[in-house]
């Protein structure tokens, strides 16, 4: 699947939001009706990536405080799977959901009672 803006797709995107990207194009089914969604996750994940690049040069603790970056890194952590949920890449294929509610008795185990 080709996306309609091939510059969203490099533009300010590193290694890891362009390889992002690349699958979920490959992947994913009307990647490009989700482009802005889509181009959120990946800057998101670029971000994630240089903070968490940053806190190991720099360390967890810095002159013996805990390292500011750890709270960025948890704000980006939760945006990035608000981002993946939202696009709704945390849903498993129809092929391997399971139906709401209990399963027919005639699929239930039968349990001995003791």
């Amino acid at each position: 699947m080709t996306m309609n803006a091939p510059q969203t797709k490099s533009k300010g995107l590193n290694t890891a939001g362009r390889k992002l990207w690349t699958w979920l194009e490959e992947t994913c089914d009307n990647v490009a009706d989700a482009a802005p969604a889509v181009a959120e996750l990946c800057e998101v994940t670029n971000r994630l990536h240089e903070v968490r690049d940053a806190i190991r040069k720099q360390g967890v603790t810095v002159e013996g405080r805990k390292n500011p970056l750890l709270d960025v890194e948890i704000k980006l952590s939760a945006q990035w799977v608000k981002l993946w949920r939202a696009l709704g890449l945390a849903d498993k294929p129809d092929e391997q959901r399971r139906p709401l509610g209990r399963p027919p008795e005639s699929e239930r185990q039968l349990k001995w009672r003791a």
